[in-house]
């Protein structure tokens, strides 16, 4: 047995090459193999992308270590952890009910976007990942306990909660008032009221990146003016769709901020002159105003911003996981399949 001679560490650097549908196969060799297969080197970073996860095996394998996961696209089956799991003996099913004081998963990355979710699986997840770092559930249906959850990881810098339902006045006061290191944050159709975005532009001193685009009749002037003056580090900012604000509102953000990128597509009450006075803000680097202009005046708003590009960015990026592709990466961190 040639194996036999090579050390754990060797064999270990073969495993880590090999695909998740080999290992398993690996594991069946020996026991041997199967302790090294469960390493925790092999199994951080994961890919269980537009599958269907049956019931117990999402948390086994976060009970090997993982600290990025993605599982875009998949269906979670409940519950999360196996009952008949003998490792921890009085713990498993989890359930909400449990309070999680130490999280039980050591997720730092958690990609499900458009991911579905049986019963409150969802919530069982959030409750024992507490060390969440980047998180997106677009796409989702989130309860009050839900977003209560998402508050309690203090850690959180990026969000995505983009094209989500039910977040109410009271889920986004518990979301700001805990995840006070948010960076990121998409709330890209989400149609919070009037008071709920206050809640955010008032409470999240640290953001850089924010998306509120869709917020149709809801976002204002008045929230413009205290988002810039409350998040004075903010580097792109989307408020496309938002229809209510006007010149009021862009004079504003050229005057007192030092965006690179801003999306004001479809905001209709903007006169499309007004933007050839972002010649005054010198960060600009690109402009997205679809909607506003025909073909020859983009043309000659190119000509009046030589130095940024114009409806270059059709979709936005912000907190996403992934840009319009996806390319083996998440947040810029490699998924292995």
């Amino acid at each position: 047995d040639l194996f036999a001679q090579l050390a754990d560490e060797v064999i270990l650097g073969i495993f880590k090459l090999l695909p998740r549908d080999t290992l398993i196969t690996c594991a069946q060799v020996c026991k041997h193999w199967l302790s090294l297969v469960y390493d925790e080197s092999l199994w951080l970073t994961v890919d269980m992308s537009k599958a269907k996860l049956q019931h117990g095996l999402l948390g086994r394998i976060l009970l090997r270590g993982t600290r990025v996961m993605r599982i875009a696209s998949s269906r979670v089956c409940s519950p999360l952890l196996d009952e008949n799991l003998g490792i921890l003996p009085g713990v498993a099913p989890l359930s909400p009910s449990m309070a999680a004081c130490n999280s039980l998963f050591r997720l730092t990355y958690l990609d499900a976007t458009l991911c579905t979710f049986e019963d409150s699986t969802l919530l069982t997840l959030l409750l024992h990942s507490r060390r969440l770092r980047c998180l997106s559930l677009d796409s989702s249906n989130l309860s009050l306990s839900i977003l209560r959850a998402i508050g309690d990881c203090h850690d959180l810098e990026v969000l995505n909660l983009a094209m989500c339902t039910g977040i109410t006045l009271q889920g986004v006061k518990a979301l700001v008032n805990g995840c006070k290191r948010l960076t990121h944050l998409n709330l890209a159709w989400t149609h919070l009221s009037k008071e709920s975005i206050i809640q955010v532009v008032q409470n999240l001193p640290l953001l850089r990146q924010l998306n509120l685009s869709g917020s149709r009749e809801t976002m204002t002037d008045e929230a413009v003016l205290h988002l810039i003056s409350n998040c004075i580090h903010l580097t792109h900012l989307d408020l496309s769709d938002c229809i209510l604000i006007t010149a009021r509102s862009l004079l504003a953000i050229i005057q007192e901020t030092k965006i690179e990128h801003l999306a004001l597509s479809r905001c209709y009450n903007i006169p499309p002159q007004a933007f050839s006075l972002c010649v005054e803000l010198k960060s600009l680097a690109k402009l997205d105003v679809y909607g506003l202009l025909n073909g020859d005046g983009v043309e000659i708003l190119k000509r009046q911003l030589p130095d940024t590009f114009i409806n270059s960015c059709l979709f936005s990026t912000i907190a996403r996981p992934v840009d319009s592709k996806y390319r083996g990466t998440i947040w810029g961190i490699r998924c292995q399949r």
